[in-house]
């Protein structure tokens, strides 16, 4: 008999099958784990686990966590999946599913290496996940960097509390439409959380263009191992040009910070200018190191225009699967 439940003891299991461009995490903070656990849902802040077993044996575990101190939107952090349990990774994924969307979760996501074929697929052909777009992540060393460099038409700072506002709307104008709704975000996304002095450190520089003064883009610079940073950059197209001397400045503000760091660029194909930071990298010769396909399960589905009796608006509609009802 299969049993699903929260994870209560930490169990030693397999890795090599979890889900995520970090594969080697550790599992969370005990102490922080059991704080989180008795929190309510709109105070969770880090993840949480749950697993599927028979005999003890564990067949598979899931853990999930709000993304960015939102708690409408889930990720799934980890995913492991013992051989030929296709079976015991539905009944979790619909157990936690099903758990977190009647406490109002709208959508959840999960981050996938593209080789994980029977990851991809359970995603997809058992659990109800789509196949909504990707990230591409490229290794920016020092042989790429030219020290030369500098800005004629924009200036970067810190990024300052008072911004946020306009750092969201940037965001989300910069998501293709289409991609938008499951992957827009609100302010308390870019907020710094006091947890985060115990698991991630996080730095963001806005962009700003010269003759105006006006904000044109902002940079996140990520780890989760104080070794390697995740950078990724939202940007206005007239702006672009910027784009390897946003690079340069990136690594040597790390260079002048740390001793030893990787950065890594992480593009999102989802975003309206991300064929322009592909193709900069086609054309500078460096190579993606990674690839992971963005899985989304949401509460929406978008009617398509009927080739029959076509609308006479072209606004998209969506439906809450729940009951069915217009969600406006």
């Amino acid at each position: 008999m299969t049993i699903v439940k929260r994870l209560l003891s930490f169990h030693k299991v397999k890795n090599q099958d979890y889900t995520g461009y970090n594969n080697c995490k550790k599992f969370p903070n005990i102490f922080l784990y059991w704080i989180n656990t008795l929190m309510p849902i709109n105070l969770k802040f880090m993840e949480e686990v749950y697993i599927a077993y028979d005999n003890k044996d564990i067949n598979s575990l899931i853990s999930v966590k709000p993304i960015n101190h939102n708690n409408k939107r889930f990720e799934i952090v980890k995913f492991y999946l013992d051989n030929n349990s296709n079976t015991k990774g539905k009944l979790l994924m619909d157990y936690v599913v099903s758990k977190f969307a009647a406490k109002g979760v709208i959508s959840f996501t999960a981050y996938v290496d593209e080789n994980k074929f029977d990851v991809i697929n359970l995603f997809l052909n058992n659990c109800g996940f789509r196949n909504f777009s990707s990230h591409q992540f490229f290794k920016i060393t020092n042989e790429n960097i030219n020290n030369n460099l500098s800005f004629n038409d924009i200036y970067i700072e810190k990024s300052k509390k008072s911004t946020l506002k306009d750092i969201v709307k940037l965001y989300n104008e910069s998501i293709q439409p289409y991609f938008r709704k499951p992957l827009e975000k609100s302010q308390n996304e870019f907020k710094c959380s006091i947890f985060n002095i115990f698991s991630n450190n996080t730095f963001i520089f806005n962009i700003y263009n010269k003759n105006n003064n006006e904000l044109c883009g902002f940079i996140r610079l990520l780890t989760y191992d104080n070794l390697n940073y995740i950078m990724d950059i939202t940007l206005l197209n007239p702006f672009s040009h910027n784009f390897n001397n946003i690079l340069n400045y990136c690594y040597n503000f790390l260079n002048d910070k740390f001793k030893n760091f990787n950065l890594i660029f992480k593009n999102k194909k989802y975003q309206i200018n991300s064929n322009i930071y592909e193709n900069y990298f086609k054309e500078n010769k460096i190579s993606m190191v990674y690839r992971e396909i963005v899985l989304v399960k949401d509460y929406f589905n978008y009617i398509k225009e009927n080739t029959e009796n076509k609308m006479q608006n072209s606004k998209i509609i969506f439906f809450n699967d729940i009951n069915q009802n217009p969600a406006f």
